[in-house]
Formats: structure tokens, sequence, C-alpha cells
């Protein structure tokens, strides 16, 4: 690689990451070149901390997500994906694929869905009252809306959810050992596989039932097909999760940006969207990318067969774009951000969790205004050698305080 330095430092940085970038990104960003990392699996890359550079990894097809999922390419967990995975997916085939996964996602749909997350969450707060304060709004809210939602979706019976969400959160770990990982992605592959037969057998109006004619008619293989349900399940319940944990955490730390909600309700479409762009979800900010020819990139020549790492996190506070980007600022018009990603791997799902969002936080401020945590912040315990960053709970109150 170009620009060679004494150290190459160890990525991600820290152990612990909270909901703030850590300095070392903003140091890198104002420098305006791509540098080095040493990733936890596979070596090193390059780390792109610049919006323009990100977007350009994002979206040049000469940046490869197949290759960057080869064993023993530099990444934050030793696990591969498999082949099939729409993750893992270059054009023409990650066209094909996704053509048919957005393609479920009807007008019809999109209204029902808008209706049903308004009754699950109406539910879900009702749960938190009865529950008295303090509760813990993860447990509570922010993990069993997404489940709800996208379990909904893709046709899985009530009474396996809990199963799956069980292996789920094993995979959310970084530092677990790759047989660990593998027996997860085993039984997880398992139950889906079987619910998918059961879905040929006995077809409904659910997305599994729809990719399954989509299988059958010949735009997905099997394997697709297996893959696809597994990161519609996984994405479904993770990331959704984690935002709205943030976004609320972030809100109750800042109780006069909750408060302006509370008083205006028309600012929370703009709010969800600041914090989308504000809140850096991934503690490695992106999957990496395999360059595939020789790229001017950041002021450096990223070679054939390079890994590039786009921090997308850190592309949603770079100066040159967002305005005094440390603020969170519901005024703030043109927001671009990169919080669902860029160019062809924009995350599918990014719909679904703008509107759990976005209802959840109109229900809160509706029902809830006087919500606050629970615990000093400083009290919080935040999780460590995980994929995303989050806290292990949340506990909030509300009402009359002693």
């Amino acid at each position: 690689m170009e620009n060679e330095t004494a150290v190459v430092p160890r990525y991600p940085f820290g152990k612990e990451h909270r909901l703030e970038l850590e300095p070392e990104i903003a140091a890198i960003r104002a420098e305006g070149k791509l540098v080095r990392v040493e990733m936890p699996v596979g070596g090193e890359v390059w780390l792109a901390t610049r919006y323009d550079d990100i977007r350009t990894v994002l979206a040049d097809p000469r940046f490869s997500r197949a290759l960057a999922n080869e064993p023993g390419r530099p990444s934050l967990s030793s696990e591969s994906l498999p082949a099939g995975s729409i993750s893992a997916l270059d054009a023409p085939d990650h066209t094909r694929v996704k053509r048919v996964a957005a393609g479920a996602f009807t007008a019809r749909r999109i209204r029902d869905l808008a209706d049903r997350t308004g009754e699950v969450t109406a539910g879900l707060l009702d749960d938190l009252r009865a529950a008295g304060g303090p509760a813990d709004f993860i447990a509570t809210v922010s993990r069993p809306l997404p489940r709800i939602m996208i379990c909904e979706m893709l046709g899985v019976p009530a009474g396996e959810r809990a199963y799956f969400e069980r292996l789920l959160s094993d995979l959310r770990s970084w530092q677990a050992p790759l047989d660990a990982l593998a027996d997860r992605r085993s039984a997880i592959e398992r139950f889906i596989g079987e619910l998918i037969e059961e879905k040929r057998r006995e077809p409904g109006d659910d997305l599994l039932s729809v990719y399954a004619e989509a299988a059958a008619q010949g735009r997905l293989s099997d394997d697709e097909l297996l893959n696809l349900g597994v990161a519609l399940l996984a994405g479904g319940t993770g990331t959704p999760t984690d935002f709205l944990t943030g976004a609320v955490y972030v809100l109750l730390t800042r109780p006069d940006k909750y408060r302006a909600l509370c008083a205006d309700r028309t600012l929370i479409p703009a709010a969800v969207e600041e914090l989308l762009r504000y809140i850096p979800i991934g503690t490695a900010g992106g999957k990496v990318r395999v360059a595939t020819e020789d790229v001017e990139l950041g002021g450096v020549t990223v070679r054939a067969g390079e890994a590039v790492l786009p921090a997308m996190g850190s592309g949603n506070h770079d100066e040159r774009v967002f305005e005094n980007p440390g603020e969170l600022d519901f005024g703030r018009g043109k927001n671009p951000h990169l919080g669902f990603g860029h160019g062809a791997h924009h995350c599918v799902g990014a719909q679904l969790a703008r509107l759990e969002m976005r209802v959840t936080i109109e229900a809160l401020v509706e029902r809830f205004p006087d919500l606050r945590l629970a615990v000093r912040p400083e009290e919080l315990d935040w999780l460590t050698g995980e994929v995303v960053r989050g806290l292990r709970a949340l506990p909030v109150t509300w009402g009359a305080t002693e």
C-alpha cells in the first residue's frame, strides 16, 4: 500500500463504543486522505472517512462486496457471509435479487405497514405504562416492535419468534469463535428453510411466500431465497432496534430536543432523518469493499485487490457536507445522510425502519411527554465487542419526580 507509516492503528478504535464517534475519526477526516488501519481479522484496509470518498466506495462498481466476503479478507468478524447473501453479491446478481426483494414492498403493503406499526406501538406503550417506571425501554418497546413487524411481514409464527431472536443475538458479536458463529447461522438457516417449505405448501400473503413464488419462477435460486430470508429477518430486527434505542437515548439525554418534539410534532419527520444522520450505529461504520482495479481515491491510489472500509458514521459528520455536524438540528434542510448506506447496497428495509422510528416517537411525545432517563447517563451499561453501538438496557420513567 502507498504512504507507508511506522504504525498502523488497530480498528475499531477503543473497546467501548458509545453513540459518539471516537476522536481519532475526526482527526483522520480532517487530514483528508485515506489511511491504513488494521482490522481484527485479515489485516489492513484503507479507511475512508470523508463523505464523498465513502459515497464513491459504496456506489462505484470497481469496489466489490463479493471479493470482500472471501475467507481471509480483512473484516470486523471472522465470519464470512454465504455466497448467496444479498450483502455479499455484486451486479448483476445483486441487482436481480434486490429487485425481487424490493418489489414485494407494494404501495398497499406500505399502507398496511403504517397502520399495523401504529397498532403494535400503541400496545407496547400500554405495556410500558403498565410496567410502571422505571422500565427498560429496549425490552418493552424498541426490541419487540421491529421483531413483531418483520416476523409478521415474513410470516414467522408468533410462537417461534423468541427462538430465532436468541440465535440472531449471538451473531452480533464480532469476537465470538468462528465455529460458534457457524453453528448459529446453520440453526437460523434450518429455521428459515423449514419455514420456506411451509410457505411453498401453503402460501400466504407474506414476504416469504412472495419470494418463494419468485424462486419457483426462476427469478431467485433456492440459495438466494434462503439467504434473503435470513438477511431480512436479521436486518429487520437488529438495526431498527439499535436506531430506535439510540434515538430515544439521544432525545432523553438532550431533554430540550425531546420537549421541542412534544411542542411541535411536525418536526418529527425531519427529526427522524437527523437522528439517522447523527447516530453512528455500526461499530466499524460499514462493510469492507475490495478494489477490482487501481482507483485514485482520497489522495491515494487504492491498488487492485486492496480493501477499503467506508466509515459511514464519519461521512455523516463531515463538515464539508453538514454544517455544524456535531449539533442535533431538527431544522436541518438538506440532509443526504448515509444512515442506510448508498448505492446498490442501500438498505432494502430503510422505509420500514424510518416508519418504526417516526411512529414510535410520535406516540411517545403524545403519551409520555414527561419521559426521562431513570438513571444518570454515566450509569448506563454499553455493549462491547459487538458489531453495533448500543446499550444493554435503557431504563426510563415518567410522572412526578420524587
